[in-house]
């Protein structure tokens, strides 16, 4: 259906900063007034961003840091970007390119879907999950197609 990214994020922030507490982590969430819309599932993005934002706090565990969620909009592209960034440890290089493999954590307790499934949600939806993670902190970016009016 169309929607507005911007309400789904909203509708998951309450879960993002309940899990953010337990972590010692501050979220700071900056959105786009009037963002176009999207046609996308509801219920699956709002699994996009829970599974990325818990991936980013559970990364900073320990440390606390920052966990920053903020859209832009490409008028060039016609899309929709939403990035969410850390301040933890970041990637390995030598892992970065295994993340989004199905199976494959570096959790003791985890299923290795998270990502895999994160990457497909957007794929389905005609966009695109990069990750970028430099040394220190990692950043996703997802970047939606939007719907012209």
């Amino acid at each position: 259906t169309k929607l507005d990214v911007s309400d789904v994020i909203n509708e998951v922030i309450p879960l993002i900063l309940n899990e953010a507490v337990l972590y010692n982590v501050v979220v700071n969430y900056e959105s786009v007034p009037d963002l176009p819309p999207i046609i996308a599932d509801r219920e699956l993005l709002k699994q996009l961003f829970i599974n990325l934002c818990k991936n980013s706090i559970e990364a900073m565990a320990g440390e606390g840091g920052m966990l920053t969620i903020f859209e832009k909009v490409n008028h060039a592209e016609g899309q929709i970007h939403i990035s969410v960034k850390d301040t933890g440890p970041g990637i390995p290089p030598f892992l970065i390119d295994k993340i989004f493999e199905p199976f494959f954590t570096t959790k003791g307790s985890g299923t290795g879907l998270g990502l895999s499934v994160c990457q497909r949600i957007v794929h389905d939806i005609g966009g695109t999950l990069r990750v970028s993670s430099k040394g220190y902190g990692t950043e996703f970016v997802v970047s939606i197609p939007y719907v012209s009016d």
